[in-house]
C-alpha cells in the first residue's frame, strides 16, 4: 500500500495498490485545481496508475460525502476533474460510478471541519450492480439506437429521438437515477469508454428532457447542426412528451461561435455504467442502448 498525504498534513490522504485507490480529503476536488487541490489531483493521477487492469472488468468509482455538498457531480469529481491517461487504461471495457453518503473512517486524522469527501477506485465485474442504490421504476429504455457518433451529445439526443419509444409516465421524474448504458462501436473497437461517458450520459438524459425556455432561430439552427438533423422542427426539443425526466429551463444554450451546450440533470445521476460491447466492421453507425431507472437507497 503506498501513501500519499498533503503538506499542510492533515488536508488529504491519498492510499492505492495494485487493487484499487482510497481518497480522503477535507477539500473537493475542483476542475482546474490550483494549489493544494492540484496537488490532490496530482497524487490521485499517480494512485491511479498502480492498479492493475484486468481483462473484462470495468473501473468502478464511488464519491461519498454528507449533504453539507449540495449539488454534485459525481462524475466530474470522480473523473472529468482528475484526468489522466490512467482512467483511459482502466475502462476498455467500460466505466461506473456511484454516489454515496457513507465515508469510511480514515486510518489517518482529516482535518475537515466543513465535512469530509471520499473517492474509491477500483475494478470489478461488469454483471456488479451498484452498492448503494436500488432500481426503481423502469423511466425510459432504448436498445439498439442508431447513432452517427457518440463524441458529441447531439447525435445521441437525435438517434434515441429518431429510434427510441416514447417513455411511458404518470408524471415526470424528479429524483435520483441509475443509468445503465451499452454501446457497440462500427469498425475497430472502442479504446476506452472514460472518453465517452460524459458525452453519453449527457445526449441520453437530454433525449427525455424538454426544454421549457424560448428557442431563438439561431438557437435552433444550432441545436439542427450539432444534432446532424438539417432542417430539424425545433418543437422537438420542447416536446413534453419525452420528457420522463421533467423539463428544463435551459436544457441547451448558444456555445461558442456556431456550437450549443447541453444542460442536462446529470448530477441526479447517483449510479451509472457504461459498457463496451463488441463491434462490426460492416456497420457504418454506432449502437447505444440504455435503461434509465429510479434510484432507490439501499438500507
Amino acid at each position: 500500500m503506498r501513501t500519499w498525504t498533503s503538506q499542510p498534513a492533515g488536508t488529504y490522504l491519498v492510499q492505492g495498490d495494485a487493487t484499487g485507490v482510497d481518497v480522503w480529503s477535507s477539500i473537493g476536488l475542483p476542475f482546474q485545481p490550483t494549489g493544494i487541490a492540484r496537488a490532490l489531483r496530482d497524487d490521485i493521477q499517480a494512485a491511479l496508475t498502480g492498479i492493475a487492469a484486468v481483462d473484462g472488468r470495468i473501473l468502478r468509482a464511488t464519491y461519498a460525502a454528507a449533504p453539507f455538498a449540495g449539488v454534485v457531480d459525481p462524475e466530474n469529481v470522480l473523473f472529468y476533474n482528475v484526468g489522466g491517461r490512467s482512467l483511459s487504461a482502466l475502462s476498455r471495457a467500460g466505466i461506473a460510478f456511484e454516489r454515496s453518503y457513507a465515508i469510511p473512517e480514515p486510518p489517518l486524522p482529516i482535518d475537515a471541519p466543513r465535512g469530509m469527501h471520499h473517492h474509491r477506485y477500483e475494478m470489478t465485474d461488469p454483471d456488479d450492480g451498484p452498492v448503494h442504490w436500488s432500481l426503481g421504476t423502469r423511466l425510459a429504455s432504448f436498445d439498439d439506437v442508431p447513432v452517427a457518433r457518440v463524441d458529441k451529445p447531439g447525435p445521441i439526443w437525435a438517434g434515441i429521438r429518431r429510434a427510441a419509444s416514447l417513455p411511458q409516465f404518470s408524471e415526470p421524474d424528479t429524483g435520483p437515477l441509475v443509468v445503465e448504458l451499452m454501446v457497440s462501436a462500427p469498425g475497430r473497437p472502442l479504446r476506452s469508454a472514460s472518453t465517452v461517458l460524459k458525452t453519453l450520459l449527457d445526449g441520453a438524459i437530454s433525449a427525455f428532457h424538454a426544454h421549457s425556455g424560448a428557442i431563438s432561430s439561431d438557437l435552433a439552427a444550432r441545436a439542427a447542426a450539432a444534432c446532424g438533423v438539417p432542417g430539424m422542427n425545433p418543437a422537438a426539443l420542447s416536446d413534453v412528451g419525452w420528457a420522463a425526466l421533467g423539463s428544463r429551463a435551459v436544457l441547451i444554450r448558444p456555445f461558442g461561435p456556431e456550437g450549443v451546450q447541453w444542460n442536462p440533470a446529470d448530477e441526479r445521476c447517483v449510479a451509472t455504467s457504461v459498457r463496451l460491447q463488441g463491434s462490426a466492421a460492416d456497420r457504418t453507425r454506432w449502437l447505444v442502448s440504455g435503461r434509465i431507472s429510479a434510484a432507490l437507497p439501499r438500507p
